[in-house]
């Protein structure tokens, strides 16, 4: 046979046009190749072994309807819409006239073996093996799923890489840019496997000699794309490179996730404990700055307020150390040569306010170094006799507190009452569960004094 092929892929059987129909020593029927003219009355298509058939064509000569030999596709199928046609072939459509698909404009029919089960050929036992392909019922041939569209032989999903355009968008991949009604990787971004991937993240391009390293601190550069870092047993896992021990990391016993002290191992996997949750790669509060909300509060910090699910430091206030501070006070943000108006003891370093010399933030507040809530200088408290150090910081002794950052003796004017009472000076009453001085004393050296009125001096006059 002229230009039969002796080679055939074991996967696809391109058949083209050849020699008119012969018919060996004018016995038998004609033997037609595929492309050529047949009639299934008269005519028998050479490549039938490989699903090559006679289809008809709607043309009527002197022998009857004439067909031709052609490889299993949508053309000559027949149809109700464009969609049935597009999904086998994209260069193809439904004739309104002869409900038959046929090739669009300036498409040309090249008849096409399709391997069985993939899309454009025939169903295998009712099932495709092409990806986001099916078995269409009534054509028995396999077709793209709904919402894929066939584009250079594959089924792609719309709105996805080099998918077809969803309302000028591409709802799923966040890194593709709607161009020319086909999903494309936006600038910064490049294909890998399907899917568009910011450069320099993980699985994204790198470039080592340009500077152009990986995001992610658990990946290497390697062959100009950013990968998991295996030396150090890195994973990727949703799109991270995460460590044994890490967060949503694998692990193996209950004790093994030391990243995260808020994490515990569940299943083989490092997990937040019960009231935190993932946020970026730590495990945070849930209710408090920086974590997810409890219903619509963030009540693990005053200061904070939920904000599109997220608790959010309130206006006034910005985040350090995981809690919402006062714009002003210690600790807080400030900008160089600001007054940090919330702490007289505080000033302006470095865009934070910070205690100045002699005094240590505790609790929040820039207190005296020695002073009473203050931290102690070399185990003492030297600037009150009534305090002393305990854990590094300046408390009241047993029978003292603190009142106005000066550790006041119990009973005593100025300190708390005892049972109601204030034993420690008889000048003294007990009001409001403080020892105040009676009418007509005055407070003096920690002891109610009588007012005494000072006599009159009076001058001789002249």
């Amino acid at each position: 046979m002229a230009g039969r092929m002796t080679l055939i892929s074991s996967w696809l059987f391109m058949c083209l046009f050849a020699s008119p129909g012969t018919n060996a020593g004018g016995f038998g029927p004609t033997i037609a190749e595929t492309g050529q003219s047949c009639s299934r009355d008269f005519t028998a298509c050479e490549d039938s072994t490989f699903g090559v058939t006679c289809v008809n064509i709607g043309v009527i000569n002197q022998v009857g309807l004439v067909g031709q030999c052609r490889c299993p596709g949508i053309v000559g199928v027949a149809c109700d819409n464009n969609g049935k046609c597009i999904n086998t072939d994209h260069n193809s459509k439904c004739n309104t006239n002869s409900r038959k698909c046929e090739c669009s404009l300036n498409s040309t029919f090249m008849p096409r073996c399709q391997p069985i089960g993939t899309v454009g050929g025939p169903c295998k036992q009712g099932h495709c093996v092409s990806k986001n392909s099916v078995c269409d019922s009534e054509s028995d041939f396999c077709v793209c799923a709904t919402s894929h569209d066939l584009i250079d032989g594959a089924c792609v999903a719309r709105g996805a890489f080099m998918g077809l355009c969803v309302q000028h968008g591409c709802p799923l991949d966040k890194n593709a840019v709607c161009t020319d009604g086909i999903c494309k990787c936006r600038i910064g971004s490049s294909p890998y496997y399907g899917m568009c991937i910011p450069n320099q993240a993980n699985l994204g391009t790198c470039n080592v000699a340009a500077a152009q390293l990986c995001h992610d601190k658990n990946a290497i550069c390697m062959d100009g794309r950013c990968m998991c870092n295996t030396a150090d047993k890195a994973s990727n896992i949703g799109g991270s490179c995460i460590k044994p021990g890490a967060v949503f990391g694998p692990c193996a016993e209950l004790s093994s996730c030391p990243d995260d002290p808020n994490a515990i191992c569940m299943d083989g996997m490092c997990m937040c404990r019960a009231g935190f949750a993932k946020v970026g790669s730590r495990c945070v509060r849930d209710g408090k700055d920086g974590g997810v909300c409890v219903g619509d509060t963030c009540p693990n910090d005053v200061n904070a307020q939920c904000n599109n699910k997220m608790c959010v430091c309130r206006t006034g206030y910005s985040r350090i150390g995981g809690i919402c501070r006062a714009i002003g006070s210690v600790g807080a943000e400030c900008e160089t040569g600001d007054k940090c108006s919330l702490d007289i003891n505080a000033q302006c370093v470095l865009s934070l306010c910070q205690c100045r010399s002699g005094f240590t933030s505790v609790a929040g507040m820039c207190l005296q170094d020695g002073r009473v809530g203050g931290v102690c200088v070399n185990n003492a408290c030297p600037y009150d006799v009534n305090a002393q150090c305990n854990n590094k910081i300046c408390v009241c002794r047993i029978g003292y507190s603190r009142i106005g950052g000066i550790c006041r003796a119990n009973g005593a004017a100025g300190g708390v009452c005892i049972n109601n009472m204030c034993p420690a000076d008889r000048g003294a009453v007990c009001l409001n569960n403080w020892c105040v001085c009676r009418w007509g004393q005055n407070a003096y050296n920690g002891f109610c004094r009588r007012i005494r009125p000072r006599p009159h001096q009076h001058r001789n006059k002249k």
